[in-house]
C-alpha cells in the first residue's frame, strides 16, 4: 500500500452508495431539449436527435428552470494549492482551517503503521473537502518534518491537486447553451439540484463525508440571481423537494450520525422547512423544520411533492418488534396528505412490490410530469448482473417492465413527456444498434424511437475501471 493512500482516497475517491445509477438525462419541462452528461461533456440535444457540440467538461449534475430557457449545473475544477483553493472556502473556513493545520501535522508525524489506517481525529470535525483543503494548507504552510516523514512519496504529495466545485447558470437558446453566472464556489461536491417551481431559488444537496457505507449530506439553498450561500440542515437524505408553492423544502432527516463501521438502523423523519418569507425571499434566520412523520432514515430516501398537496417517499415498512426475517427486503412508497387526514397511505400493493426493482430504496425512480406514473430502476443485484427498468401506475398499481439487460445501467431513465421515457440502451439491443449504447424514446413495446445513431459515441467511458459516477 502506498504511504499516501490516505490522502489520495480522502481527496481524489467520489466516495459513493455500492451500485449507484449515475443521472445523464434532464429533459426541459417543455420536453424539447435535453441535457445529456456524456463522457466528453454537456451535450444537448433535441428530440429528432440533433447533437449540440460539448458545451462544458467535467459537469457532475444539472437541473432545468421552468422557463425552459435556462438550466443550473455543477462542474468539477481542479486547485493545485492552498492559494487557488481560497476562493472555494468561505470567509469562516479560510479562518477556521489554518488553525487545525497544526494538530494535523502532529498527527502525521506520530503515526506509526500503515497510512490507509490512519483516521486524524481532526478529519472527524470538518467535511471530507474541508479537509483536502486542509491538507493542502499543511503541504504548502506547515510541512516542516513531512518530506522526511514520507520519503520518496513526497514528490507525489507535493504535485497533487484536489477536486473543487462550480455552481453556474447556463442560458439555453435551442441547442446553443451559453455559460453564465457562477452562483458558487465550493470544496464539497453538489450531488442534487432542486430549482423552486417559480424558478427563484435552488436547493443544493453537498456530500459532506462518509462513515463506512453511509454518506452524510448537508442541504442548502441559494438565490438563482446570486447571494448568500445558505445552509439548512445536515446530516440529510440526498433527495429532498419544494412544496408546490415554493416556499419550503421537504426532506428526510435524522438527528444520529452512523457510528463507525456500524451497521445499525438509524430512526429519523419526514420534515417540512420553511424557507421563503411571504414576498419570496430567503429567510434571515430559519425555524425548527416541522415533523410530518417518522421512518427508517437512508441517506438516499427520495421525497416528491405532488400538486394535489401529496408529499410521497420511499421508505421500508417496519413494526417493532421484530426478527431479522421481519425486516422486509424491499422498500416501499407511500404518500401523506397534509391538507387532509394526515396518515401515511401506501401507494404500491404488496403483491406489485415483488415485481417492482430494488430501486425505491436508493432513490432510483423519476416521477413522470402528470405525477400518474414512476420509473423505477435497479442496478446490478448480488443474484447476477441484470438490470431493470419498470413503470408503476400510482393509479391502478399496475407494473409494467420497459427493460432488462445485462450490466449496469448507463443512466437513471428520465421522463420527456408524461407519455415518453427516455432510456439509453446498451449495444446490441434490440432498440439501438449493434456497436455502441443509444438512446432511445420510449412510449411502449411497440413505440420505441432511437434519436442517437447518428452520433458519435458519447457514452463509452474514458476508463473502463470507473463507473460513470465516479
Amino acid at each position: 500500500m502506498r504511504r499516501w493512500h490516505w490522502m489520495t482516497t480522502l481527496i481524489l475517491a467520489t466516495l459513493t452508495v455500492c451500485g449507484c445509477i449515475p443521472r445523464r438525462l434532464f429533459w426541459s419541462p417543455d420536453g424539447q431539449y435535453a441535457a445529456i452528461i456524456a463522457e466528453d461533456g454537456l451535450r444537448m440535444c433535441d428530440t429528432s436527435g440533433k447533437l449540440s457540440e460539448v458545451v462544458a467538461q467535467d459537469v457532475r449534475m444539472a437541473a432545468w428552470f421552468p422557463d425552459s430557457r435556462r438550466l443550473v449545473a455543477t462542474r468539477t475544477t481542479k486547485a493545485a494549492n492552498w492559494t487557488e483553493i481560497q476562493a472555494f472556502l468561505s470567509p469562516e473556513q479560510r479562518e477556521a482551517l489554518p488553525r487545525l493545520a497544526d494538530p494535523l501535522r502532529e498527527e502525521i508525524l506520530a503515526h506509526i503503521g500503515e497510512w490507509d489506517k490512519f483516521k486524524p481525529k481532526v478529519a472527524a470535525t470538518i467535511s471530507d473537502g474541508e479537509f483536502a483543503a486542509l491538507l493542502l494548507y499543511v503541504r504548502d504552510q506547515r510541512n516542516e518534518g513531512l518530506p522526511e516523514k514520507f520519503g520518496d512519496q513526497w514528490k507525489d504529495i507535493a504535485t497533487m491537486a484536489i477536486d473543487t466545485h462550480l455552481l453556474e447558470m447556463y442560458e439555453a437558446n435551442g441547442l446553443k447553451v451559453t455559460p453564465g453566472q457562477v452562483l458558487h464556489r465550493t470544496v464539497d461536491a453538489i450531488d442534487e439540484l432542486r430549482v423552486s417551481p417559480d424558478g427563484k431559488i435552488i436547493a443544493c444537496v453537498q456530500k459532506i463525508s462518509t462513515h463506512g457505507n453511509s454518506i452524510l449530506y448537508r442541504l442548502s439553498v441559494i438565490s438563482a440571481a446570486g447571494g448568500e450561500w445558505r445552509t439548512l440542515a445536515e446530516p440529510v437524505a440526498l433527495f429532498p423537494d419544494w412544496s408546490t408553492d415554493s416556499r419550503s423544502l421537504v426532506y428526510a432527516t435524522t438527528r444520529t450520525r452512523p457510528a463507525e463501521g456500524s451497521d445499525s438502523l438509524q430512526f429519523g423523519a419526514v420534515v417540512l422547512q420553511r424557507v421563503r418569507d411571504e414576498p419570496g425571499e430567503i429567510l434571515e434566520a430559519f425555524a425548527a423544520p416541522e415533523e410530518l412523520l417518522g421512518l427508517v432514515f437512508g441517506p438516499q430516501t427520495k421525497i416528491r411533492c405532488l400538486p394535489d398537496g401529496r408529499i410521497i417517499f420511499s421508505a421500508r415498512e417496519i413494526t417493532l418488534p421484530a426478527t431479522s426475517k421481519d425486516i422486509p427486503r424491499y422498500a416501499s412508497l407511500f404518500s401523506v396528505d397534509l391538507g387532509r387526514q394526515p396518515t401515511v397511505n401506501r401507494l404500491v400493493p404488496r403483491d406489485a412490490e415483488v415485481v417492482l426493482p430494488g430501486g425505491l430504496a436508493n432513490g432510483y425512480f423519476e416521477l413522470s410530469p402528470d405525477s400518474t406514473r414512476i420509473a423505477v430502476s435497479n442496478d446490478v443485484t448480488s443474484e447476477g448482473n441484470q438490470t431493470t427498468v419498470s413503470i408503476l401506475n400510482l393509479l391502478t398499481g399496475e407494473v409494467q417492465s420497459v427493460i432488462a439487460q445485462q450490466g449496469r445501467l448507463k443512466s437513471i431513465p428520465a421522463w420527456r413527456t408524461a407519455r415518453e421515457l427516455s432510456l439509453i440502451v446498451p449495444e446490441k439491443s434490440a432498440w439501438g444498434s449493434a456497436e455502441k449504447y443509444e438512446l432511445v424514446l420510449w412510449e411502449g413495446p411497440d413505440q420505441v424511437r432511437c434519436i442517437s445513431r447518428e452520433w458519435p459515441d458519447i457514452f463509452k467511458q474514458k476508463n473502463a475501471d470507473s463507473h460513470p459516477d465516479q
